[in-house]
């Protein structure tokens, strides 16, 4: 078995998600289309390739549409174009769409599917209509899907992203498209849960009720432990057991760090004490960590609820900030809303347990 660390995650490396994927399943067995919300690093990417992959076994179309990665209009209309015409095993870019479309021409099966679909042809053109191009791009998604009899699963990563590039007009595109489709299911994913309730959740979003919300949270500790120990075993680690046990005690079934320290148990043949496996991950994980300090600390009365959370993850958490300077109702809101903090049967944490040490050690400097 092996520890895959800082990029999506699939088959029997895919741990503690059964409950998710199952549900993700039965909705897309009824055409429901599904937004998984989760904070960052949480696998949300994982459960929804892996959905995707499953649906592609039992003969579905699919594509997969990453929006973090796309600049403009045009290449996420020729990226949606793209990815559904790889269903019929056609490959193709937007380069080569500007650039060398006679070469494609030369592909008889492209050619056959142009002439159902002449549009593509317009990326090529000097005076095109980005609007125009990315609503036929849409649009071939269900017609694409209906002439082929297939149902197709799009997943879009990211998706908080899309208003990035053309704020509330692209989303009300996407909603008017996707909403009369009938042969199209999306699957939508987001890192900050206050921009994916701007477009999902509340009732003046744009695709208010269109899809079932699914919040993903931490992986049961217990399904963890059998696979880090089934790993440490394997490797010959010493102390596999208490390692474990160890390792989930300080992450709390946190995907991310829970499978950085594992990772790093293996390749460096651990030996030590859990603190000295963190300060391992500290030290992988060092820019990141003052990078998202730097986002909190900009705003002050965030850097102060963040270090009481810290300090004081209690549900006395009022008695320990200063009302008259924060209003510390609104703050929690936004941290949760940003995905910083989540809610926990004692009061608050935050969602990132490195950050929480990090902090806990670097900037309050206690013990």
């Amino acid at each position: 078995m092996t520890i895959q660390v800082g990029k999506p995650v699939t088959g029997q490396n895919l741990i503690g998600r059964d409950s998710e994927l199952d549900l993700i399943g039965r909705m897309l067995d009824q055409g429901q289309s599904v937004v998984l919300v989760a904070p960052r690093r949480y696998g949300k990417t994982s459960v929804l390739l892996e959905a995707l992959d499953r649906r592609k076994k039992q003969g579905d179309y699919t594509a997969f549409i990453d929006l973090f990665s796309i600049p403009d209009l045009m290449h996420l209309s020729a990226e949606i174009a793209c990815c559904v015409m790889e269903n019929k095993k056609i490959h193709f870019s937007l380069y080569q769409l500007q650039h060398g479309i006679t070469e494609l021409m030369r592909n008889i099966q492209f050619r056959q599917e142009i002439d159902q679909y002449e549009y593509i042809l317009g990326f090529g053109q000097k005076n095109y209509d980005e609007w125009a191009l990315l609503k036929e791009s849409l649009q071939l998604m269900e017609s694409f899907a209906f002439r082929n009899k297939k149902r197709l699963i799009t997943f879009f990563d990211e998706f908080g992203d899309v208003k990035n590039l053309d704020g509330d007009r692209i989303v009300k595109l996407f909603r008017s498209e996707l909403q009369v489709q009938q042969n199209t299911t999306c699957l939508f994913a987001g890192s900050y849960e206050s921009v994916m309730n701007n477009i999902f959740v509340t009732k003046s979003a744009p695709f208010y009720r269109f899809a079932r919300i699914i919040r993903l949270g931490r992986i049961d500790p217990e399904t963890f432990r059998n696979h880090l120990l089934g790993i440490f075993v394997e490797q010959d680690i010493a102390g596999a057991e208490i390692l474990s046990s160890r390792i989930l005690t300080f992450t709390q079934g946190h995907p991310y760090y829970t499978s950085l320290m594992a990772q790093l148990a293996v390749i460096y043949r651990f030996n030590g004490t859990i603190h000295d496996l963190i300060e391992m991950a500290l030290e992988a994980e060092g820019n990141y960590l003052e990078k998202s300090w730097s986002e909190i600390s900009s705003k002050s009365q965030e850097r102060a609820v963040i270090m009481a959370i810290v300090e004081n993850s209690d549900t006395q958490l009022y008695q320990h900030l200063d009302h008259r300077k924060i209003n510390v109702a609104r703050v929690l809101k936004k941290l949760k809303e940003t995905g910083f903090i989540e809610t926990t049967t004692n009061g608050y944490r935050l969602t990132d347990p490195l950050l929480a040490w990090w902090i806990h050690q670097k900037v309050l400097k206690l013990p």
